[in-house]
């Protein structure tokens, strides 16, 4: 599987980033001058939804469309829970009856609320329609820290 990255940088405004696997194309990124990117960054944001049947919040952080902040990417000692009590979706057994955790993990809904300030850092830009990924589990590169 060669794996080749093409990179297209003949207008100064704007750089192209393509990523293929054996001639296919993988994945495809666009920086523009004018667009700035945020992954990485640290905001401070705001619940405007909490989905319980997607385990997840999306959170006002000051962007066009509001972030994504899943269950699994809310750190524990943020909302002072166990750690335990938190799983990825992946790993819980869910009732396809109910629809219903058969673990008794922590609900999203009992830890997050409409209107509650959260501190998220910024994991995955926003694509399309979807807004940008968010973790609670903030860090900061460097090498003096």
């Amino acid at each position: 599987m060669p794996s080749q990255i093409i990179i297209n940088a003949t207008d100064p405004e704007e750089f192209r980033v393509a990523i293929t696997e054996d001639k296919i194309l993988q994945d495809f990124f666009i920086e523009t001058a004018f667009k700035k990117q945020i992954v990485g960054n640290i905001y401070k944001g705001i619940v405007v939804g909490v989905q319980p049947s997607l385990e997840a919040a999306f959170v006002n952080f000051g962007a066009e469309k509001n972030g994504f902040l899943p269950l699994s990417e809310i750190h524990p000692e943020y909302f002072a829970i166990s750690p335990e009590l938190i799983e990825s979706p992946a790993k819980k057994n869910h009732s396809l009856k109910t629809g219903k955790s058969t673990t008794g993990g922590v609900r999203i809904q009992d830890l997050i609320k409409k209107g509650q300030e959260v501190l998220v850092q910024v994991v995955k830009e926003e694509v399309g329609n979807k807004g940008a990924a968010l973790t609670t589990y903030l860090s900061i590169p460097g090498s003096y820290l």
